[in-house]
């Protein structure tokens, strides 16, 4: 089922050269056998009745058959979904249909849609059916389902079809749109408690916060109070004055442009133990969580590292498109027994400020020295000068459970499912 960490490039219309497929419904196949019987009758016995009765018979045969490629002529057919997707949640999936004759409209349009993760074989794909009933001449209609995905990961979209059966129901007849769209649903979104908050407002106003010199413009507006001497007129909210009777100003607030950094160490004991792997979906939809709620706290730099089976580091001032990016990587993110974790804390402490902490979030306790992790290459002297900024969250503790709290509904033995 993206564009801020668009999941789904956008759907090409459908290609006009595509050859319809033509093939007799259940209904047909029963209609064409009377006509066979009251055929073979006619010639049988010379029974003109039945003769008439047979070229009757014939014409609503070709009337479907007609009326149902005629239906599919100059349509023009796109997928469109929400601009984020999180696992745990139902979404709503749209297709929009446009008909581009001048004339007839097209009656009992089905779109046939497909859902499936790439490793799963296509005849176990999920089957929907979206009904567009009427969509008049040279405008646009839509037909919409219902979308839930239980966990994160890579899923296919399509290949679909435009199929009508229109006006009898004798004839069917289909045109496939072969283009299969790509579609990453980032971990589920749990919740922070107020002891993060208070973390993280704590890093935000105190002594090592870095905090940049700021003009007016980058105020924010918070909210409406009762004036104060010395308050300034120009902040003065009429409309609520004339509604309370009381002069009210507007109160600004201004974010201080500090840095943030998350760091996921996503490792994996070499047994491969299904418990481990529970704790890195959970530290995944942990940093997924941060993410969404740093918009309000954080103006400055953030950088995100995810160490697994692939090392990838972001770094970026925040913004909704970093937001994005963050989350496609995240929902396809792996763990490892050997992730790169005092590389991925040295490449992060060259893009962001001095006296930053740096949170990472890992399914393994603390080692004594993190030069025990490092490789000969590595330049212990920085790796040293990182080590007492080091926030170390281990995702098995008690700690780390009063920080956040996963939504019960998921299962990680759901991962490989999607449900309609």
């Amino acid at each position: 089922m993206a564009n801020q960490g668009v999941h789904m490039p956008p759907q090409p219309e459908r290609d006009r050269e595509s050859q319809p497929k033509v093939w007799l419904t259940r209904e047909g196949w029963i209609f064409l056998v009377i006509l066979l019987f009251v055929s073979a009758g006619s010639l049988l016995r010379n029974i003109n009745l039945l003769m008439l009765m047979t070229g009757i018979m014939v014409a609503p045969l070709f009337l479907s058959w007609r009326g149902s490629l005629l239906m599919l002529r100059q349509l023009a057919a796109r997928r469109t979904l929400p601009p984020q997707l999180f696992a745990g949640q139902t979404v709503q999936a749209t297709w929009k249909v446009s008909n581009g004759r001048q004339v007839l409209p097209t009656w009992s349009l089905s779109v046939l849609d497909q859902w499936r993760k790439p490793e799963s074989p296509r005849k176990d794909a999920a089957n929907i059916r979206a009904v567009l009933p009427r969509i008049k001449p040279g405008e646009t209609n839509y037909g919409t389902y219902q979308v839930h995905f239980p966990q994160r990961g890579k899923f296919l979209a399509g290949p679909a079809k435009l199929a009508s059966r229109f006006p009898l129901g004798l004839v069917a007849a289909r045109i496939d749109l072969p283009d299969e769209a790509v579609v990453l649903v980032a971990p589920a979104l749990g919740r922070l408690t107020a002891s993060w908050d208070r973390r993280l407002m704590s890093h935000a106003s105190g002594s090592e916060a870095i905090k940049r010199r700021r003009g007016a413009q980058d105020e924010e507006f918070f909210g409406l109070r009762q004036y104060r001497s010395g308050d300034s007129q120009r902040h003065i909210h009429w409309r609520a004055t004339a509604r309370s009777g009381h002069l009210m100003v507007k109160q600004f607030d201004s974010k201080s442009d500090r840095d943030f950094v998350l760091i996921l160490d996503l490792w994996l004991p070499r047994e491969d133990g299904q418990g481990q792997r529970e704790l890195a979906e959970r530290g995944l939809s942990f940093a997924a969580t941060v993410m969404a709620g740093l918009s309000v706290v954080i103006r400055g730099k953030v950088a995100m590292a995810i160490c697994g089976q692939e090392s990838v580091v972001l770094c970026d001032v925040n913004s909704p498109q970093f937001a994005g990016q963050v989350w496609d990587e995240l929902a396809v993110a792996q763990p490892a027994a050997d992730p790169e974790l005092v590389s991925a804390l040295e490449q992060v402490s060259r893009e962001i400020a001095g006296g930053t902490p740096f949170y990472v979030v890992s399914t393994r306790p603390r080692p004594l020295h993190l030069q025990d992790l490092a490789s000969e290459t590595m330049n212990s002297g920085r790796l040293a000068a990182i080590e007492p900024w080091i926030r170390w969250l281990e995702i098995d503790s008690e700690e780390f459970a009063g920080l956040f709290v996963l939504p019960e509904s998921l299962s990680p033995d759901n991962a490989s499912q999607v449900e309609l």
